[in-house]
């Protein structure tokens, strides 16, 4: 699973803290699914009732976990599923390649959807390339006039 350090935590803590909080990095990096991941959070919370509860919150969404300072609003880190992502990454390659879910465009339909898809991302990529270019071309003409 990819967790995501979004703030530090705050370097007056004891070396309880600090170590929990270690403890908690490194059983997310060893779970494989939300499952593993619940118990470990669980087994966490027991092997440290009091200060673990005094010290952090931790909840769960939908496709993500955060843990929090207690009292604090901002998260220390996040979890994303990366099952869910990975999800979300078939269904859009999916539907460039024509495919809807149950239903898929005829063969004759789905050529030429992939076709226009290909052609609007070749678009894109060629139009991105010549604005970096026109920009880095701006930007030298800039730093030529400047330290003439």
């Amino acid at each position: 699973m990819k967790v995501i350090v979004e703030n530090p935590l705050n370097a007056y803590h004891s070396p309880t803290a600090i170590s929990i909080y270690v403890n908690i990095l490194n059983e997310i990096t060893e779970c494989n699914d939300e499952k593993e991941l619940r118990k470990a959070m669980k087994f966490i919370s027991a092997n440290y009732p009091i200060t673990f509860n005094s010290l952090f919150d931790y909840g769960f969404g939908s496709n993500y976990m955060w843990v929090r300072e207690r009292g604090k609003a901002i998260n220390l880190f996040s979890l994303l599923n990366s099952k869910n992502l990975y999800i979300m990454k078939k269904q859009l390659i999916n539907f460039f390649h024509g495919r809807f879910g149950n239903k898929v465009l005829k063969s004759r339909y789905r050529e030429w959807w992939v076709r226009f898809w290909y052609g609007v991302g070749a678009l894109t990529c060629t139009l991105l390339f010549f604005w970096t270019i026109q920009l880095m071309s701006w930007l030298s003409d800039l730093i030529n006039y400047v330290f003439k």
